[in-house]
Protein backbone atom coordinates (compact mmCIF):
# COMPACT_ATOMS: atom_id res chain seq x y z
CA UNK A 1 0.00 0.00 0.00
CA UNK A 2 1.22 3.26 -0.89
CA UNK A 3 1.46 6.23 1.85
CA UNK A 4 -0.08 9.62 0.56
CA UNK A 5 0.69 12.55 2.25
CA UNK A 6 -0.72 15.40 2.05
CA UNK A 7 -0.08 18.61 3.51
CA UNK A 8 1.53 17.24 6.07
CA UNK A 9 -1.06 14.63 7.50
CA UNK A 10 -0.57 10.79 6.93
CA UNK A 11 -3.23 9.50 4.54
CA UNK A 12 -2.97 5.69 4.46
CA UNK A 13 -6.65 5.28 5.05
CA UNK A 14 -6.93 7.73 2.17
CA UNK A 15 -4.47 5.77 0.10
CA UNK A 16 -6.59 2.11 0.92
CA UNK A 17 -9.91 3.83 -0.15
CA UNK A 18 -8.41 5.17 -2.89
CA UNK A 19 -6.85 1.72 -3.67
CA UNK A 20 -10.47 0.65 -3.06
CA UNK A 21 -12.67 2.58 -5.50
CA UNK A 22 -9.85 2.40 -8.20
CA UNK A 23 -10.40 -1.27 -8.24
CA UNK A 24 -14.05 -1.29 -8.57
CA UNK A 25 -15.07 1.34 -10.64
CA UNK A 26 -15.70 0.69 -14.42
CA UNK A 27 -13.65 1.05 -17.07
CA UNK A 28 -14.69 4.35 -18.70
CA UNK A 29 -13.18 6.36 -15.07
CA UNK A 30 -11.27 3.67 -14.38
CA UNK A 31 -8.65 6.10 -14.71
CA UNK A 32 -10.24 9.14 -12.29
CA UNK A 33 -9.59 8.82 -8.57
CA UNK A 34 -11.58 10.57 -6.04
CA UNK A 35 -10.40 11.47 -2.73
CA UNK A 36 -12.14 13.09 0.63
CA UNK A 37 -10.74 15.62 2.44
CA UNK A 38 -11.43 15.42 5.77
CA UNK A 39 -10.45 18.59 7.21
CA UNK A 40 -11.17 20.32 4.08
CA UNK A 41 -14.82 19.38 3.52
CA UNK A 42 -14.14 18.57 -0.08
CA UNK A 43 -13.49 15.56 -2.94
CA UNK A 44 -10.50 15.81 -4.22
CA UNK A 45 -10.87 14.12 -8.38
CA UNK A 46 -7.32 13.51 -9.91
CA UNK A 47 -6.75 11.76 -13.05
CA UNK A 48 -4.57 8.44 -11.86
CA UNK A 49 -2.40 8.43 -15.21
CA UNK A 50 -0.96 11.90 -14.43
CA UNK A 51 -2.04 12.65 -10.81
CA UNK A 52 -2.98 16.12 -11.94
CA UNK A 53 -6.02 17.31 -9.95
CA UNK A 54 -9.31 17.34 -12.17
CA UNK A 55 -11.85 19.31 -9.76
CA UNK A 56 -12.20 19.69 -6.13
CA UNK A 57 -15.80 19.38 -5.05
CA UNK A 58 -17.25 20.74 -2.18
CA UNK A 59 -18.77 18.42 0.07
CA UNK A 60 -20.49 18.54 3.87
CA UNK A 61 -18.90 18.72 7.22
CA UNK A 62 -15.69 15.62 7.41
CA UNK A 63 -15.92 13.62 4.63
CA UNK A 64 -14.53 10.23 5.61
CA UNK A 65 -16.20 7.06 3.69
CA UNK A 66 -15.90 6.99 -0.26
CA UNK A 67 -17.44 4.54 -2.30
CA UNK A 68 -18.33 3.92 -6.23
CA UNK A 69 -21.76 2.60 -7.02
CA UNK A 70 -21.21 -0.24 -9.05
CA UNK A 71 -22.97 1.67 -12.70
CA UNK A 72 -20.30 4.07 -12.77
CA UNK A 73 -23.07 7.16 -12.42
CA UNK A 74 -22.29 7.83 -8.73
CA UNK A 75 -19.91 8.04 -6.00
CA UNK A 76 -21.29 8.22 -2.43
CA UNK A 77 -19.31 9.96 -0.13
CA UNK A 78 -20.20 9.62 4.15
CA UNK A 79 -20.10 13.61 5.52
CA UNK A 80 -19.56 12.55 9.36
CA UNK A 81 -20.27 15.91 11.25
CA UNK A 82 -23.44 16.29 8.55
CA UNK A 83 -24.85 12.78 9.42
CA UNK A 84 -25.49 12.18 5.44
CA UNK A 85 -24.14 10.69 2.58
CA UNK A 86 -23.52 12.99 -0.58
CA UNK A 87 -23.92 11.71 -3.69
CA UNK A 88 -21.26 12.71 -6.67
CA UNK A 89 -22.74 12.57 -9.91
CA UNK A 90 -19.78 11.45 -12.66
CA UNK A 91 -20.54 12.89 -15.41
CA UNK A 92 -20.87 16.71 -13.95
CA UNK A 93 -18.48 15.95 -10.93
CA UNK A 94 -20.80 17.81 -8.36
CA UNK A 95 -22.70 17.02 -5.54
CA UNK A 96 -26.00 16.41 -6.81
CA UNK A 97 -28.15 14.60 -3.90
CA UNK A 98 -27.85 13.97 -0.33
CA UNK A 99 -29.16 10.90 1.39
CA UNK A 100 -30.19 10.51 4.77
CA UNK A 101 -28.03 8.49 7.86
CA UNK A 102 -27.79 7.50 11.03
CA UNK A 103 -25.02 9.77 13.38
CA UNK A 104 -21.86 9.80 12.07
CA UNK A 105 -21.64 7.53 8.88
CA UNK A 106 -18.07 6.74 8.52
CA UNK A 107 -18.03 3.99 5.85
CA UNK A 108 -20.66 1.81 3.15
CA UNK A 109 -20.97 -0.48 0.92
CA UNK A 110 -23.17 -0.81 -2.32
CA UNK A 111 -25.08 -3.24 -3.24
CA UNK A 112 -23.74 -5.12 -6.28
CA UNK A 113 -26.76 -3.83 -7.84
CA UNK A 114 -26.75 -0.36 -6.71
CA UNK A 115 -30.20 -0.53 -5.63
CA UNK A 116 -29.21 -0.62 -1.11
CA UNK A 117 -26.88 1.63 0.30
CA UNK A 118 -25.45 0.05 3.42
CA UNK A 119 -24.19 2.90 6.33
CA UNK A 120 -22.36 2.22 9.45
CA UNK A 121 -23.23 4.80 11.58
CA UNK A 122 -20.07 4.85 14.49
CA UNK A 123 -22.22 7.22 16.69
CA UNK A 124 -25.51 5.40 16.96
CA UNK A 125 -24.04 1.53 16.69
CA UNK A 126 -26.54 1.01 13.61
CA UNK A 127 -26.27 0.04 9.96
CA UNK A 128 -28.74 1.89 7.54
CA UNK A 129 -30.05 0.40 4.59
CA UNK A 130 -31.52 2.84 1.97
CA UNK A 131 -32.60 2.75 -1.55
CA UNK A 132 -30.14 3.96 -3.64
CA UNK A 133 -32.18 5.66 -6.08
CA UNK A 134 -35.21 7.18 -3.60
CA UNK A 135 -32.98 7.51 -0.61
CA UNK A 136 -36.02 5.81 1.60
CA UNK A 137 -34.90 4.35 4.40
CA UNK A 138 -35.61 0.36 4.08
CA UNK A 139 -33.89 -0.69 7.69
CA UNK A 140 -31.75 0.01 10.57
CA UNK A 141 -29.74 -2.55 12.19
CA UNK A 142 -28.06 -2.21 15.47
CA UNK A 143 -24.71 -3.77 15.24
CA UNK A 144 -21.33 -3.35 17.74
CA UNK A 145 -19.85 -0.53 19.57
CA UNK A 146 -18.53 1.89 16.50
CA UNK A 147 -19.09 -0.08 13.21
CA UNK A 148 -16.63 1.16 10.82
CA UNK A 149 -17.04 -0.34 7.93
CA UNK A 150 -18.71 -3.55 5.81
CA UNK A 151 -18.75 -5.31 2.40
CA UNK A 152 -21.69 -6.93 0.72
CA UNK A 153 -20.66 -10.25 -0.53
CA UNK A 154 -20.25 -10.72 -4.22
CA UNK A 155 -23.55 -13.01 -4.74
CA UNK A 156 -25.81 -10.24 -2.33
CA UNK A 157 -26.69 -13.16 -0.81
CA UNK A 158 -23.92 -14.03 1.98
Amino acid sequence: MKTVNHMGRDKRVAAMGLLLLVSVVPPAWSATLFVTNERGNTVTVLDSNTLKTIKTIPTGQRPRGIVAGPHGKWVYVCVGDSNRIDVIDVAKLAVTRHLPSGADPELMAVGNNGNRVYIANENNAKVTVLNAETGKLLAEISVGSEPEGMRVSPDNQT
